[in-house]
């Protein structure tokens, strides 16, 4: 009489309740399982902790309070359960449940080649792409100029900048779910202009103290970036660098004095 009036005394641990974080997990989360339960009489309290993934029960991770990113895969349902017990009396079980949510791409490494681009470069745009959840990725990648869309593609062909602006390779990687974009840009730079077609008047000989020689610009060399050109002029005699007496006709030295001084 006297054991059953103990038992009657004793009370069951109680509020036994389970939380699961995070509660949108994806699969570069760890499931973390916290428990809180108190026994009235003050009794130690132990916990049996059952997973399930998908319905199937896990018991390499009976007793777990954490279950590690790794193990896990979108759109798995991952659920716990636990009694909590002091002994001779239990409460549970109680049981809580999360879904494995979609990981966004990884979009990394986006590179335009050449970096100093001219008018004349074929631009080509390369990056890194990643899908944690194993899913097939599909990219988009747009072409802006001076923030104005000019085209699509991996490539960006000649002829859509000028010198001076500013080109933008837009990339976005899309799963099933979710997208990912990030973007790299480059500035075209000059393009040095072709050489220009000259001409030594007079054109046959010099007689040396009477004449002077000058070059002549006939035409200009094509400049696709059709910037003002200037001319620098650089004198040699018998292969050796002139410094005697040069003057101006046209352009700045682009005359060879009298020669009396060879």
């Amino acid at each position: 009489m006297l054991l059953l009036a103990l038992l009657a005394c004793k009370a069951a641990p109680e509020g036994l309740v389970l939380t699961l974080s995070p509660q949108v997990p994806t699969t570069v989360h760890d499931l973390e399982l916290d428990v809180q339960v108190r026994d009235p009489d003050g009794q130690q309290v132990s916990l049996d902790i059952q997973w399930t993934r998908d319905g199937e029960a896990l018991p390499k991770l009976d007793g777990a309070l954490r279950v590690p990113a790794v193990q896990t895969a979108k759109g798995e349902l991952w659920e716990v359960s636990v009694v909590a017990s002091d002994g001779e009396l239990t409460a549970g079980p109680v049981s809580d449940s999360v879904e494995i949510g979609n990981t966004e791409p990884v979009l990394s490494g986006i590179t335009i080649t050449p970096q100093a681009p001219t008018v004349l470069s074929s631009l080509q745009v390369s990056f890194e792409q990643q899908d944690i959840d194993g899913e097939e990725l599909s990219a988009e990648v747009l072409w802006f100029v001076d923030e104005v869309e000019v085209a699509s593609g991996l490539a960006l062909p000649p002829g859509n900048a000028e010198k001076g602006q500013t080109v933008r390779a837009q990339v976005t990687l899309s799963d099933s779910e979710a997208s990912v974009s990030d973007s790299a840009e480059v500035v075209v730079v000059n393009t040095p202009p072709g050489p220009p077609t000259i001409l030594l008047t007079p054109e046959t000989s010099v007689s040396v103290g009477e004449s002077d020689l000058h070059c002549q610009v006939i035409s200009e060399g094509l400049d696709v970036d059709q910037d003002v050109q200037d001319f620098e002029f650089r004198w040699t005699v018998n292969g050796s660098e002139w410094t005697g007496a040069v003057g101006t006709t046209v352009f700045a030295q682009d005359t060879l004095l009298s020669l009396i001084h060879i």
